[in-house]
């Protein structure tokens, strides 16, 4: 039987003013939320998107493709990629909200209807998905912090290699990989 235990914390004080706590806080661009999720930044980063992209559809008619995928290159796609390597949602709803607003872009570019197959659409336009351009950001960054092409800072956070491991810690991690080896059992 577990039970939740409210951490409360001492009062904070600037310049003799307490400060009141906050459920979310906007920095460099980002929403921080208390509870560690990224709703609100992807619900703010969505409505923006949107309101271009209604922009995009107003102009469909009025400018050639390559304008109108030029627009969304340079206007709708930051919006929705702006510091994704943080907030990359692992739930599935969320990503498909971010995919839908660019698959709605890709509609106003290409001029097809909805409905159309998103595969046909990806295809027609040579877009990637957003999903699997935040993989290729993440792992460009994780490529700068090995490197040595980041702020040295980043490679800090990062747990030790192999070869980093002390002469213990080594035989523990041997140890382990070998308990797991003998212990796991695999089901077809």
């Amino acid at each position: 039987n577990y039970t939740i235990r409210k951490i409360t914390h001492p009062p904070l004080y600037f310049n003799g003013v307490q400060l009141q706590e906050s459920m979310s806080h906007k920095h460099l661009g980002v929403i921080l939320q208390k509870n560690c999720t990224w709703h609100q930044h992807i619900d703010q980063m969505c409505g923006k998107a949107s309101r271009t992209v209604g922009v995009l559809r107003g102009l469909m008619y009025k400018l050639d493709r390559k304008t109108l995928e030029i627009i969304h290159i340079s206007h709708i796609r930051p919006l929705l990629e702006y510091a994704d390597i943080l907030w990359d949602p692992h739930l599935e709803f969320l990503s498909e909200k971010l995919e839908n607003i660019q698959l709605a872009a890709a509609r106003a570019v290409t001029g097809a209807i909805r409905g159309t197959s998103h595969e046909l659409i990806y295809r027609e336009t040579g877009w990637e998905t957003l999903k699997s351009r935040r993989k290729q950001h993440r792992l460009s960054m994780m490529y700068k912090i090995i490197g040595d092409i980041s702020p040295s800072f980043l490679k800090d956070l990062l747990p030790p290699t192999f070869g980093e491991l002390t002469a213990r810690e080594t035989r523990y991690v041997s140890d382990l990989q070998t308990y797991r080896a003998n212990t796991t059992t695999f089901h077809e």
